[in-house]
């Protein structure tokens, strides 16, 4: 017999879920195709967090083991990612995903790449819906997180109506560089919470000429490399999930002196605590059910 899991906190490497296992109790330690995971519960959910590999066929293999060895109620994947400058994301946001658009998979043809609906073959058929380069979250869990998360500045300057004491919310303000340099926007206090769509590439952008292309392509926010994956294996396997980002560069700056991946993890880690206090204290949601495996239709 499985053993369920209420929530499935996952995410590529172990910086992306570091500290996340605080505050769980009765915590027991689980290999699943060679990654770590904690399983352990907080008032009365049980919670399983743990690392899921770089990369599309890493993400969809582990997430594809871990169906197999737990009853997954839900996932929220989680991890950075690289905002587009022509965007509205700034790095140290965060952008829960409405949908994972497959940014390099279809048909490269004379140099010109078309997208994979463009075979005629779907990623995944699920209900006798086709899905080809858009893979949706489940749209109960998106209108539920934007019900606890609406798209606005969260932070000790934005929304945190228990004041610095609440949990989801940054215990000091931040200081980075500012729109512009050396590494694009940043707000000098707090963070925003954006909706939108996110791109997976197998090739990340090496350049902002390449960022900026698939920007302009696929109209997506940022981009990483697992989010399709993930979506995709839970879409076959029916489980619920929720796809969130800490932006920590912009897409095409390879120069990682001006990346902040523990400050957007941070904002990452204070949505998905946000989120995850408003879920124990109301299981399901109120006042339904969020994850029943509708589909995001639209950004």
């Amino acid at each position: 017999m499985r053993l369920g899991v209420d929530i499935a906190l996952l995410a590529a490497v172990p910086l992306e879920i570091e500290g996340l296992t605080l505050g769980l109790s009765s915590i027991t330690d689980h290999t699943v195709g060679g990654e770590r995971f904690a399983l352990g519960t907080i008032r009365g959910q049980t919670v399983l967090v743990g690392t899921l590999g770089v990369g599309k066929t890493n993400a969809a293999a582990t997430v594809g083991a871990l169906a197999e060895r737990f009853e997954l109620r839900q996932v929220w994947h989680l991890g950075c990612a690289g905002a587009y400058s022509e965007g509205p994301l700034a790095i140290g946001d965060v952008l829960i995903s409405t949908q994972c658009r497959c940014g390099d998979e279809g048909i490269l043809e004379d140099g010109t790449e078309r997208p994979r609906s463009a075979l005629g073959i779907p990623s995944v058929t699920v209900g006798g819906r086709q899905y080809f380069d858009d893979l949706p979250v489940d749209g109960s869990l998106l209108n539920w997180a934007r019900s606890i998360l609406p798209s606005e500045s969260f932070g000790r300057t934005g929304n945190c109506p228990s004041g610095d004491s609440d949990p989801g919310c940054l215990p000091h303000p931040i200081t980075v560089p500012e729109r512009g340099e050396e590494g694009g926007p940043l707000h000098p206090e707090g963070f925003r919470v954006h909706y939108g769509p996110s791109l997976t590439v197998s090739l990340v952008s090496g350049d902002a000429l390449t960022a900026r292309k698939r920007f302009e392509r696929h109209q997506a926010l940022a981009e990483n490399m697992e989010g399709s994956a993930v979506v995709q294996t839970c879409l076959r396997f029916g489980i619920p999930v929720l796809e969130i980002r800490g932006i920590s560069n912009l897409a095409g700056d390879r120069d990682k002196s001006h990346w902040r991946l523990d400050m957007s993890m941070g904002h990452c880690h204070a949505v998905v605590r946000r989120l995850l206090n408003a879920w124990v204290d109301s299981p399901g949601g109120s006042p339904e059910n969020p994850a029943t495996n509708e589909t995001a239709s639209s950004p």
